[in-house]
């Protein structure tokens, strides 16, 4: 692939463009352009991506990028703080654009209606206000959606009478954002394909038991630094095939038995940094898949017996930071790896704590009570060479 790098001081502009029309990639990176002016490449007829990151750019005229008809376009790292209408009428075949790292405070309506091959926007690191256009959400091959760090209060209501097709939206980001609650199942009418939701780092204080029904195909769902202090019972039981989920950094203080019902494909839980006190009994019961727990900075201070009895693919479990006063059952554990037990008021270890434990790589449980460990309490580790053991 040919490339050419023109270095220019203030604006681009078709004068002073060399013409190259079978050029398929233009970079333009880091060069100190300010502003784009109309029809700059238009000679460059058969581009197929342009990069334009990392200048001072504020200013697209509105036919800047006629004659570009297939093209990715890289934007980012400017300083735009609004996009004229029609900017991108031209490249009816534009499938990604990139405007992270800008200035833009909203996204009109129709700034993207003609381009229904768009696959890929990225809006991350702006300072979008009030919603994302309804266009973006309508457009029925868009894959990714990318609106992290900006202002976005509201998601669009994706009403049945405006919105009658399914979509085939993958990924949505719109993690550290100022999004509260409640959140609606209708805001995902016709996302039946979604299968990663960030929301990390809103203004969510509740969710109800029907808020993610419709996007079943979820496999990853963040809603890590958020306000919420309940999770009412099956509120996840529809994501049949979840994989990953974020309740890390909220306000949950007890968790119903069945908060967690359905979950059978679930691989990563993270409940790190809440206020739980409690664990209801069968509350991990259907997580059988379940590989990797962290309830570490919480405030525990007992586990019951039998509360991880079908985590048996469990890898890593980390339950420091709590006010635990004794070890949980954890010798059924056959394939941990990790166990981090770590900063609570344990006084004492059974010896046959970690039997079974032929796997185990990592132990803490140092920042305890201890008095003593039994001398055979590290002996069920067998021929493991490479387990380290800490204990204070």
């Amino acid at each position: 692939m040919k490339w050419v790098t023109e270095c220019f001081e203030e604006n681009v502009s078709n004068t002073l463009m060399v013409c190259h029309p079978l050029l398929p990639a233009l970079s333009l990176i880091n060069t100190g352009i300010n502003s784009i002016t109309n029809e700059s490449f238009v000679c460059f007829k058969h581009l197929v991506v342009l990069y334009l990151t990392h200048n001072k750019i504020g200013a697209l005229q509105v036919n800047a990028f006629k004659g570009l008809d297939e093209l990715g376009l890289k934007l980012g790292f400017n300083a735009l703080y609004t996009l004229p209408t029609g900017i991108f009428d031209p490249l009816s075949k534009l499938e990604r654009v990139y405007l992270q790292n800008n200035q833009l405070t909203h996204i009109q309506n129709d700034i993207l209606n003609t381009d229904e091959q768009l696959v890929k926007v990225d809006l991350r690191n702006n300072r979008i206000t009030g919603h994302l256009s309804t266009s973006l959400y309508d457009k029925q091959n868009l894959t990714f959606l990318l609106a992290g760090n900006n202002l976005v209060s509201q998601f669009v209501e994706l009403n049945a009478s405006n919105f009658g097709h399914e979509r085939f939206l993958y990924d949505l980001d719109l993690s550290r954002n100022k999004i509260i609650s409640p959140l609606s199942p209708e805001y995902f009418i016709g996302l039946v394909y979604l299968s990663n939701l960030r929301l990390f780092d809103n203004e969510i204080t509740l969710i109800d038991n029907s808020t993610f029904d419709i996007i079943t195909f979820l496999l990853v769902l963040d809603l890590g630094a958020n306000y919420i202090q309940n999770l009412p019972q099956g509120a996840f039981s529809a994501l049949l095939d979840l994989r990953k989920l974020f309740l890390n950094i909220n306000e949950l203080t007890t968790l119903s038995g069945d908060s967690f019902a359905n979950l059978n494909k679930l691989e990563l839980l993270v409940l790190s940094k809440n206020f739980i006190s409690e664990l209801t009994e069968g509350i991990f019961d259907d997580l059988v898949k379940l590989l990797t727990l962290y309830l570490d900075s919480n405030q525990l201070h007992t586990i019951s017996t039998n509360i991880f009895y079908n985590l048996i693919d469990l890898v890593e479990l980390d339950i420091s930071d709590n006010f635990i006063a004794s070890f949980p059952d954890v010798s059924h554990l056959s394939n941990l790896l990790y166990f981090f037990a770590q900063d609570n008021s344990i006084k004492a270890a059974p010896h046959d704590l970690l039997f079974n434990m032929e796997n185990l790589n990592t132990i803490n449980i140092g920042m305890n009570l201890l008095q003593q460990l039994s001398h055979d309490f590290f002996s069920y580790f067998g021929e493991n060479h490479y387990c380290k053991q800490y204990a204070s």
